[in-house]
């Protein structure tokens, strides 16, 4: 009982031991399995939990000749085999005795084989023709004949794309070229390539001819235009999306602007250049579009009648990005005004312009017409006041005649009273004149005469004393003589 006990007690306890059971193992495969006489195959051995060495052997040589051994560690080898003439082999893996496990331990593991089979590859076909060639809605031009390479086929005005469809003579061939083809007005050449298998190439070529609509002519002023009918020859301005315009029977590509109500087509020239032109369907009519940028404001530039025109302002021209636009300008005050419709809100106004820094601004109309009525009023004070100064000058220089006039005619009455002859009075006083020249000139030449006496009498006193001092020597010479 004791011993049973003990038993049972071990067993429970092995079931908590740890176990690591290992099953070492290999697997076998082929990088093809139907190998054509003269290549190589490849014969793969993969070992999981397997260390040691395996041989690898073909059932006969004759046909499959490679193989050999190799060392496998937990990994995978590979063998090279030779397809030498048409058959069928057994590729067989063995492991070598004394083949272990990871932890050591040898495992006895049975061979594993494989088939493998050759055979002799046909000729690579050289067949590149096509049996068909179609192109769907048209008829080619000839009709189709495997050995003709070239086809027309004509499109109607308009067509964008076509459908080619081929279908090769040899199953071994391909074709390329084929399925939908974008065409554009004119002649387009599309190439239908056919490879055959052994890489030997034939081309058909379709040249597929879109007719052009018939030209709308178009005169404004001079100058002669015909109306764009490709879309692609247009671009599209912000803010506008794309549109369809019929103009007569024949509908063209376009642009519409909801805001504004605005339908654009382009316009070519003789030179082949596009502009863009505002169309009236109703009235007909076309007219010149230009749209231009000022600080995020995108503004179409129009005339206004001239009556409508602040006062002030005259019709002129001025050149932006290339393009001469009408302005109206007030030269007195600098400012340049330009009449516009927002492509963003459809508004038309008026708006100031500046050259400076090339910005625009809402032109306010109304505080406009304040600052011209105080200008007005500023003027008409200016002139009143002028007229008043005026008035003034006038009043005291009709004074100053008045008394002057005054005063002569008293003077007459005077002259009258003492009855006087003015005429002799004149005479009297040149006579009076001549006098006192005369008497002038008579004390100038007694002035005269005084200075000449005064000389002479100052030589004759000069004179007089040396004769004095003469006779003086003399008596003293005379005294010393009688002593």
């Amino acid at each position: 009982m004791k011993k049973i006990s003990m038993l049972f007690i071990f067993c429970i306890g092995l079931l908590f031991l740890p176990l690591s059971i290992k099953a070492a193992s290999f697997s076998v495969s082929a990088s093809s399995y139907n190998v054509p006489v003269g290549s190589t195959v490849t014969v793969y051995v993969k070992g999981s939990d397997l260390t040691g060495r395996v041989d690898v052997s073909s059932s006969n040589n004759s046909i499959f000749s490679g193989g050999g051994y190799k060392w496998i560690e937990n990994d995978t080898v590979s063998f090279k085999f030779t397809a030498k003439t048409a058959g069928s082999v057994t590729i067989t893996v063995a492991p070598a005795k004394g083949t272990a496990n990871s932890s050591g331990q040898i495992v006895n593991l049975s061979s594993k084989t494989i088939i493998l089979k050759s055979y002799i590859p046909r000729a690579l076909s050289s067949d590149n023709y096509l049996s068909s060639l179609s192109v769907d809605g048209v008829e080619l031009v000839p009709s189709f004949d495997k050995d003709t390479t070239g086809y027309i086929v004509d499109l109607e005005p308009g067509t964008t794309s076509i459908n080619v469809d081929a279908t090769k003579a040899n199953k071994y061939a391909s074709v390329s070229g084929t399925g939908k083809i974008s065409v554009k007005e004119g002649s387009n050449e599309i190439n239908v390539v056919v490879t055959a298998e052994n890489g030997a190439k034939k081309t058909y070529t379709i040249t597929a001819v879109v007719k052009e609509y018939a030209p709308i002519n178009v005169t404004l002023g001079n100058r002669d235009f015909t109306v764009v009918r490709k879309k692609e020859e247009l671009i599209k301005p912000e803010y506008y999306n794309d549109t369809t315009i019929k103009i007569g029977e024949d509908y063209v590509p376009g642009f519409y602007n909801e805001r504004t109500g605005y339908y654009l087509i382009g316009l070519k020239d003789v030179t082949g250049s596009v502009e863009l032109y505002s169309y009236n369907a109703t009235k007909k009519t076309y007219s010149s579009y230009t749209s231009l940028e000022f600080n995020k404001m995108n503004l179409i530039i129009l005339e206004v009648d001239e009556s409508k025109l602040p006062k002030g302002f005259e019709k002129d021209s001025i050149t932006l990005n290339k393009k001469v636009i009408t302005c109206y300008k007030n030269y007195e005050l600098g400012i340049t005004l330009i009449y516009g419709k927002s492509i963003i809100t459809g508004e038309e106004n008026f708006y100031a312009y500046e050259n400076t820094d090339l910005t625009i601004q809402k032109f306010n109309n109304d505080a406009y017409d304040k600052l011209n009525e105080k200008i007005q009023l500023y003027s008409y004070m200016i002139v009143g006041l002028g007229s008043l100064i005026l008035l003034i000058l006038i009043c005291l220089i009709i004074s100053k005649i008045v008394k002057k006039v005054k005063l002569k005619n008293k003077k007459s009455e005077i002259e009258k009273t003492m009855n006087i002859d003015i005429n002799k009075i004149k005479k009297e006083a040149k006579k009076d004149k001549n006098l006192e020249k005369l008497k002038k000139q008579q004390e100038k030449e007694l002035k005269k005469a005084e200075k000449e006496k005064k000389k002479l009498e100052a030589k004759i006193e000069k004179q007089n004393k040396k004769r004095d001092k003469k006779q003086k020597n003399k008596e003293k010479d005379d005294n010393m003589f009688y002593l």
